[in-house]
């Protein structure tokens, strides 16, 4: 008989369930000593902050650290670089831009880092069994199913006459710095439709996935995944977020295709077996069959299914396609690969890109220093983009105060830690993997869970780092540290 948990292990527990209810919120208004413009407010910074204090006091009890990790180490190396690469940038001496110095623009970077670890530390500490992961995943279900709620609830004011414009978006700046946005795209819990396309993507449908697919259920109530899972594609639809919607469509599709190929033929077996006539009989009484009968129910489910999942794909498509700014990913100039970027909206994604491949050209090596690279972004903006478009002009206008950044995270590590810090975070994602494979490859019920949503987390993180460049986003370090937490010790925990 296990002995009762400790108080100190319920404390953390606790406060572990909070940290993962708000993780929702990103953008909380009420936060001391921060200016407007920053924008990544995590809630769960409140609860985290006790959380990583309980957890030391339980990590120095237990005499031990918990991190023995190939990733982990070369996280830690990465971490050594980047510190190396700011020492170097402090001797270029940039000049301030606006208000904005080198030294500012370095702390608030490092700032950034350190939220994203603290979140990384939390998951892995607080997620090392196969208990731990559900009471993680019972919490995360509550918070996106408030994701969800608040998201229909935002819908209702956006599209119909049910609920006042106004009155929602005094609700929601009762929590959130930032209202509704004006172009009628649902934002749920988080800052903007982005960033909660950005959630669904990375943090909540790989699970909803994995236990989907893989048929691990959490709850007794077995109909809760799947209408998380269907509650999370209507509201990620109602985001008119490309990036949020192409990613679930790739990643789902590849995840279905590298892990679960041998599901592909058992479905596709199904699928066509009444129409191949190999439904074996079955007799109910001597003398009687009902194959026929029953090949023809066969039939009718799967016409049934096909039609289904054609009025959902065609729903969806005739949603998405009446918002010219999703229509314009087909609709667009296509006479080059600039004018078709600059057509689809996203010409300063790939000025703010064009940047930043310079600045990493000039320092290739040593890079200008974590958060500096904004510093020399003016400088290196291309030609093209200065008058074609808007917002990029409007950096170059006298009023201007916004700080750039590349909006590519792969492009900012090259341009701010220089080659050695690019390739010390690829080897920590390529060393995460291995650790993903290796739960696929490892049986029983919970390996199968783990290494699916590890495997579709994996991938969405690595396609969503090419649409954001931040550190402190908390739902880029959960859903890695969970599946990492739970890789410390794989031989107690596969079962």
């Amino acid at each position: 008989m296990s002995n009762p948990p400790s108080l100190l292990d319920r404390l953390t527990r606790w406060l572990w369930v909070l940290v993962v209810l708000c993780l929702p919120v990103t953008s909380f208004r009420y936060f001391p000593l921060l200016g407007r413009e920053t924008q990544v407010r995590p809630l769960s910074l409140y609860p985290l902050a006790g959380l990583l204090a309980l957890l030391a006091v339980r990590q120095w009890k237990r005499r031990k650290l918990g991190l023995s990790s190939p990733a982990l180490t070369v996280l830690a190396l990465f971490l050594l670089a980047a510190l190396a690469a700011t020492a170097v940038g402090a001797l270029y001496a940039p000049l301030d831009l606006f208000d904005q110095s080198y030294a500012g623009r370095v702390l608030r970077a490092w700032i950034t880092v350190a939220i994203g670890l603290a979140f990384f530390l939390a998951s892995i500490w607080m997620n090392e069994n196969e208990e731990d992961l559900k009471i993680t995943l019972k919490w995360l279900y509550a918070g996106l199913a408030l994701h969800i709620l608040w998201g229909g609830v935002q819908a209702l004011a956006l599209f119909t006459d049910i609920l006042p414009r106004y009155l929602v978006d005094a609700w929601q700046e009762t929590f959130s710095i930032r209202g509704l946005v004006n172009s009628r795209r649902v934002s749920g819990l988080a800052f903007e439709p982005s960033w909660l396309s950005g959630q669904l993507v990375t943090l909540y449908l790989p699970w909803l996935y994995a236990s989907l697919v893989r048929g691990y259920r959490l709850l007794r109530w077995r109909w809760v995944e799947p209408l998380l899972a269907l509650g999370s594609l209507g509201i990620l639809v109602l985001t008119y977020s490309r990036s949020g919607v192409l990613l679930v469509v790739g990643v789902a599709g590849l995840t279905f295709l590298l892990a679960d190929w041998a599901r592909v033929r058992q479905a596709w077996g199904w699928f066509k077996s009444p129409f191949s006539g190999s439904r074996p009989q079955v007799r109910t009484e001597p003398g009687r069959s009902v194959g026929a009968r029953g090949r023809w129910v066969d039939v009718g489910v799967r016409v049934a299914l096909i039609l289904a999942v054609a009025a959902g794909v065609g729903s969806a498509f005739s949603i998405l396609s009446k918002r010219e700014y999703f229509a314009r990913l087909w609709q667009a100039e296509k006479s080059s690969p600039v004018e078709y970027m600059v057509d689809i909206y996203a010409g300063p994604r790939l000025a703010y890109a064009a940047a930043a491949w310079d600045i990493y050209d000039a320092h290739s090596l040593t890079g200008v220093g974590i958060g500096a690279s904004g510093l020399y972004m003016h400088d290196a903006l291309p030609d093209w983009a200065r008058t074609t478009i808007p917002e990029v002009a409007h950096l170059f206008s006298p009023d201007n105060t916004l700080y750039p950044n590349p909006k590519n995270l792969y492009l900012r590590l090259l341009a701010e830690t220089g080659l050695a810090g690019f390739w010390l975070f690829m080897l920590f994602n390529l060393a995460a993997l291995a650790q993903v494979i290796k739960w696929m490859k490892s049986p029983g019920r919970l390996a199968s869970l783990v290494g699916a949503a590890g495997l579709f987390t994996w991938l969405a993180l690595m396609a969503y780092h090419f649409t954001q460049d931040s550190f402190a986003m908390p739902n880029l370090w959960v859903g890695l540290g969970m599946v990492l937490g739970l890789s410390l010790k794989p031989e107690s925990n596969v079962s």
